[in-house]
């Protein structure tokens, strides 16, 4: 059992996002599992998830532009904005829309309006990166 819960430790609500804006579905639902088996707070995953679409549309609706010149007109670090680059391939308008939509519902949800947020974390993941498909 050590074995198996070792090196997991280091899970964060930012890996889930980083996961789930990605599109990697298999590997967002793994990471969301480990987040909540270690205890990371639901707000955090929730918060994280909405930081990762968030700063994924303000990128893209800045354009393919130098990192560094983007950082004071995004109000973002340029490493932020070089990785934000990179997880901007494969999203729409539309669906940056819906994801946007989807982390306003979970941050609802996982602050009480949910009967179980576990699931609600995890429909929100699926639902980031259903919008993520839906081009």
């Amino acid at each position: 059992m050590r074995r198996y819960h070792r090196g997991k430790a280091d899970v964060t609500g930012f890996l889930v996002a980083e996961k789930a804006v990605g599109g990697d579905r298999a590997a967002a639902l793994e990471t969301l599992r480990w987040a909540q088996q270690i205890g990371v707070p639901h707000v955090l995953i929730a918060d994280a998830l909405a930081d990762a679409v968030r700063t994924v549309a303000r990128v893209s609706a800045a354009g393919r532009g130098n990192p560094n010149q983007l950082a004071g007109e995004l109000g973002m670090p340029p490493w932020k904005i070089r990785k934000a680059q990179g997880q901007t391939r494969g999203w729409s308008a539309g669906g940056l829309a819906e994801a946007m939509r989807t982390v306003a519902r979970v941050n609802a949800e996982v602050k009480g309006a949910a009967a179980d947020p576990d699931y609600a974390l995890e429909r929100a993941v699926l639902d980031v990166i259903g919008a993520k498909e839906s081009r």
